[in-house]
């Protein structure tokens, strides 16, 4: 019934960057690629750049023509942490 696929790109306190998992509340239809870990530094300003299309392609073996939505969140509700994330200048480009 529930046909949605959803890429998730976190910043995982428990994965290694690079890592890929099914969501644990929406199995494999919600992947999670780690793009960053603890091992990486807070505090500091990361710029990130993905090929979407081809994490979509390569996690869902699917052709995507579309994407529906788009979601941009901080949350710490499994581990009941506290987080503060800053977002800015996010965009879709051919390149």
């Amino acid at each position: 019934f529930w046909k949605t696929k959803a890429l998730n790109y976190v910043w995982s306190a428990g994965s290694m960057s690079n890592k890929v998992w099914p969501n644990a509340f929406a199995g494999k239809n919600a992947m999670m690629l780690s793009l960053r870990s603890s091992l990486d530094s807070t505090k500091v300003w990361y710029t990130e750049k993905r090929n979407v299309f081809e994490d979509l392609k390569k996690l869902f073996g699917n052709e995507f023509h579309s994407i529906d939505g788009v979601a941009i969140m901080t949350d710490t509700d499994n581990s009941q942490g506290k987080a503060t994330a800053y977002y800015g200048d996010i965009y879709f480009s051919a390149q």
